[in-house]
């Protein structure tokens, strides 16, 4: 059974006030398990992890391979990526305790809205930072939307990021971020330029792994 099945096989069975309670049962991360659950990462759901859900969920053993029998919602995987970018933002308040953090935010330019999937406001009310979550957050399409963004709100950083951007592929690894897990691309306001870096201010991806 391939990691992709028994992600689906998942989707219909937990439910998402289960995913807190199930990451507590484990001790384990709820970033973690949210995009190893989720069929838009490319996180491997392994066979020693199902193994573990269903003994914490009191399924039969190997349930989880049987998914010729498991009913697949279309928007399941939709709301885990919702999941873990709520799970971003409870990360960015908890790392900037001065500013505002808010989700889904609509920013105008003339007639035209664009969405911001989390914005960060200074307490001032001006716009400390942008943050889109995309799995193609390499693509030039993705980086130029959030640039504009940048430029509407007058953002000092921005950032576009992979659901999985940081998760360790180790699942008993359960501290610490490697560079080789970095899904993201940082931009900054310089001088009257957006300029891309390499990483985040104060040092973000040791806290949150983008």
């Amino acid at each position: 059974m391939s990691s992709k099945q028994r992600k689906h096989a998942i989707q219909s069975i937990i439910r998402r006030g289960q995913l807190k309670k199930l990451a507590l049962d484990l001790n384990m991360s709820y970033s973690y398990l949210s995009q190893a659950f989720s069929p838009a990462t490319s996180m491997n759901f392994t066979n020693a992890l199902a193994r573990k859900v269903e003994k914490a969920l009191g399924l039969e053993e190997g349930r989880l391979e049987k998914g010729d029998i498991v009913t697949v919602e279309k928007d399941r995987p939709r709301g885990l990526l919702d999941i873990a970018l709520k799970y971003r933002a409870t990360q960015f308040t908890t790392f900037f305790p001065d500013k505002r953090v808010e989700t889904n935010v609509m920013l105008k330019l003339g007639n035209t809205e664009h969405r911001a999937h989390l914005v960060v406001y200074n307490e001032d009310g001006s716009v400390f930072m942008i943050a889109m979550q995309s799995q193609q957050y390499s693509e030039a399409h993705v980086n130029t939307q959030l640039i504009m963004l940048m430029a509407i709100s007058g953002a000092h950083y921005g950032v576009v990021f992979s659901a999985d951007s940081g998760a360790n592929r180790d699942e008993n690894e359960s501290s610490g971020y490697s560079p080789d897990h970095k899904r993201s691309q940082w931009y900054q306001y310089v001088q009257g330029k957006i300029t891309p870096i390499t990483y985040g201010p104060d040092n973000i991806f040791e806290y949150m792994g983008i």
